[in-house]
């Protein structure tokens, strides 16, 4: 994970440590990204001395293999919240996430419904969670005959709400040329709207936005930010229970999959006329 303060892993802290009180264990944390250095030594050396039972891995991406070959050649079996890739084949690792391309869908939905045909995307660094959600929007409004303009489809290089600030200085330094923005998760949807509230474009009046997870903060402001939540602190609680069960040896589905609920607040309104 690359910040444990994200508000994404508290949520889904609270999940673990709640079913971890139910079991005479304790849980060694650590992140990888620290003074702005990726370094998984400590947690390779864990693995290697044998110093934990079991792994659980929170939006795991393609540079973690070298963890996840360390504990498959000593047998600690993991699990993985929202990994970046496909799991199967990997021996004792399950995956747990989301139908995000259901939830996709369903935002497409809502803002067709709002009579919105101007939609654009802000995603953050290659992720399948965010591709998935992007690709449930894409496919669903070319199904009603509103195909997404590419040039319409923005990135940023993280998934803080600084860098949709950063984002929202660009997209924004120009005339609005969308009516409703879906961000890939809710910081980005947040720095998003603090710029164009800067601009003075007023949301929703003349811009929707939407994100994704349904963190704390996107109900306290105001306009309340529409999302679609994630069921973190289940997924918490499935991922921990999972993992007492893999060192249990209890067989288990590779992955298991949540659905997502949409969460309509005040950041979406009708289309300007």
């Amino acid at each position: 994970m690359d910040s444990s303060l994200d508000p994404w892993f508290v949520q889904l802290l609270a999940g673990v440590e709640e079913e971890l009180s139910n079991h005479d264990t304790s849980m060694m944390l650590a992140s990888l990204q620290l003074a702005a250095a990726y370094d998984p030594d400590l947690v390779r050396r864990w693995i290697r001395e044998k110093r934990v039972d079991g792994l659980s891995m929170a939006k795991p991406k393609s540079r973690e293999k070298i963890l996840v070959e360390a504990a498959l050649e000593t047998s600690i079996p993991i699990v993985m919240i929202a990994p970046d890739e496909a799991v199967g084949q990997m021996g004792s690792v399950r995956a747990i996430r989301c139908n995000n391309v259901a939830a996709g869908k369903s935002v497409a939905d809502l803002l067709l419904d709002l009579g919105h045909v101007r939609i654009g995307f802000a995603g953050g660094p290659k992720h399948s969670d965010s591709e998935d959600r992007l690709r449930g929007l894409k496919n669903r409004l070319l199904e009603l005959g509103v195909p997404l303009d590419p040039g319409n489809i923005f990135t940023c290089e993280s998934w803080e709400a600084s860098a949709g600030i950063e984002l929202g200085r660009i997209i924004f330094s120009k005339p609005l040329a969308v009516t409703a923005l879906v961000a890939a998760n809710d910081a980005l949807a947040l720095g998003l709207m603090r710029v164009a509230q800067q601009r003075k474009i007023q949301i929703p009046q003349m811009l929707s936005v939407v994100g994704f997870d349904n963190v704390p903060e996107g109900a306290l402001i105001w306009p309340g930010l529409t999302t679609v939540a994630q069921p973190m602190r289940e997924m918490g609680i499935t991922a921990r229970r999972k993992l007492f069960e893999l060192i249990s040896g209890v067989p288990s589905p590779e992955e298991s999959a949540y659905p997502m609920k949409l969460i309509v607040r005040e950041s979406t309104g009708p289309v300007p006329i």
